[in-house]
């Protein structure tokens, strides 16, 4: 992973918010990743650990940033998202994974959708602050 491959966020108005839980976006697209910033910073609650651009540099970014909640496109060049959320379930079986596409789970080959170990799946265009709250209060580990 180079320092071009992830980036680090805080949000001045979440320093301090000891509490957030801590979100780390994975998409090869940077105009998905910067809505997800919006998105993340408009749910209370939450804060944007970072973002990376790769399932390689999402692995070696949760070892660096801690995050609490992964989200985590399913088609990337390099390691898609269900072969790193797979090896993130293994390295860190305490952090959400929830895989996201334009596509719905049933578009997705099912073997490789079971698999995956991820803890749900979104579709991009569904993401929303309550989706998002929603998605951790079933999934988090508690």
């Amino acid at each position: 992973m180079t320092d071009a491959g992830v980036k680090r966020t805080v949000w001045p108005e979440q320093i301090g918010a000891a509490g957030a839980v801590r979100i780390l976006v994975v998409d090869d697209q940077e105009t998905f990743r910067e809505a997800m910033e919006i998105l993340v910073a408009a749910t209370p609650g939450f804060t944007l650990a970072g973002e990376a651009p790769s399932g390689e540099d999402a692995i070696a970014a949760v070892d660096e940033l801690a995050p609490h909640l992964v989200l985590m496109d399913v088609r990337m060049a390099g390691m898609g998202g269900l072969e790193a959320a797979r090896t993130l379930a293994e390295l860190h079986p305490e952090v959400v994974v929830i895989l996201t596409s334009v596509y719905g789970p049933e578009e997705l080959p099912q073997d490789m959708v079971d698999g995956c170990r991820a803890a749900a799946f979104a579709r991009k265009q569904t993401l929303r602050p309550r989706l998002l709250l929603d998605l951790w209060e079933k999934h988090r580990r508690r």
